[in-house]
């Protein structure tokens, strides 16, 4: 019995946890195949990874990064996520399988938050100890994929596949673009308004895709939500709610009011990129003389 304890619990740090317990409670052999599930998708990476990786002996970035891991795979782990891989320095995890969930959506941007925190504390102890940074960056969507086992008969993952999974790491990968930290999709914000506090970002064709896609900045749970723990400040209401007044502005080509109260934000938070990148963009827009026929969407040729 305990050599058996010993090898499940070895097994379970390979598999997800609760996988492996759907083994033993189910007693059904793992074959390759999968079934369709609405999922939602966590993608998570660090800031500026390679040139880290470069200057960093080879035992030196496996310390970091099993540090690193640990602080963000618990944050997921106590959520409710299924960690489905970690790839590099990246992160993938979901929720709704293999067990179903009522709240997967709420869980998922808990898990981010979470995640956000957790990296922001695991920065303190290394800027403390002269350590470079591990910034995080999070992409969160909900849709449909196939959920199952991938591989062969003797090799399989459990994973997730479909464009939501892409959608969801292409999101993650915008982050950069736009200066954020945590970056979701309309599926998500749409079903979970509200318990979080999100705010618009832009509309985007990221690449590989088609369809244009509403995304958005989580900034936190509403401050009178059961997620008191990763509540924003109540500052942050105020600030929100004149951000989407200026984003409608923007979106139905009212320029000239659109770039005062983006200005106005930009005063108010002046670390704020995003608001120093629409206040760019609507003075080109003012300059250029764009026609009302221009579209509020903006196409990614790159990751």
């Amino acid at each position: 019995m305990a050599s058996m304890r010993s090898a499940l619990a070895s097994f379970s740090r390979y598999l997800p946890r609760t996988l492996v317990r759907q083994f033993i409670e189910t007693g059904a052999d793992p074959v390759p195949g999968g079934v369709r599930r609405e999922i939602t998708l966590l993608f998570s990476d660090v800031e500026n990874f390679t040139p880290l990786a470069e200057h960093l002996a080879p035992e030196d970035l496996m310390q970091a990064m099993s540090e690193y891991f640990q602080a963000v795979g618990q944050a997921i782990l106590d959520s409710g996520g299924t960690i489905d891989k970690f790839i590099g320095d990246a992160v993938m995890a979901f929720w709704n399988a293999p067990y179903e969930s009522s709240d997967h959506v709420e869980q998922a941007c808990l898990a981010a938050l979470r995640v956000a925190r957790a990296s922001e504390e695991l920065n303190a102890r290394r800027a403390a100890a002269g350590l470079p940074l591990l910034r995080t960056r999070v992409g969160v969507h909900t849709g449909a994929a196939v959920v199952g086992n991938l591989g062969s008969a003797d090799r399989m993952d459990y994973t997730a596949l479909g464009a939501s999974v892409n959608l969801a790491s292409r999101l993650e990968g915008l982050n950069k673009f736009y200066a954020t930290r945590i970056l979701a999709s309309h599926s998500v914000r749409d079903r979970t308004r509200q318990e979080f506090l999100f705010r618009s970002v832009d509309v985007v064709v990221p690449k590989g895709t088609s369809d244009p896609v509403a995304v958005f900045e989580l900034v936190g749970a509403m401050p009178a939500s059961r997620f008191a723990e990763v509540a924003a400040p109540r500052a942050d209401l105020g600030f929100c709610s004149r951000w989407e007044r200026a984003v409608t502005l923007y979106r139905t080509a009212q320029w000239d009011r659109a770039l005062g109260e983006f200005t106005a934000l930009a005063q108010l938070h002046p670390d704020d990129k995003l608001a120093a990148m629409y206040c760019t963009r609507t003075q080109r827009l003012l300059k250029n003389k764009q026609g009302r026929d221009w579209k509020a969407i903006k196409r990614f040729v790159n990751k």
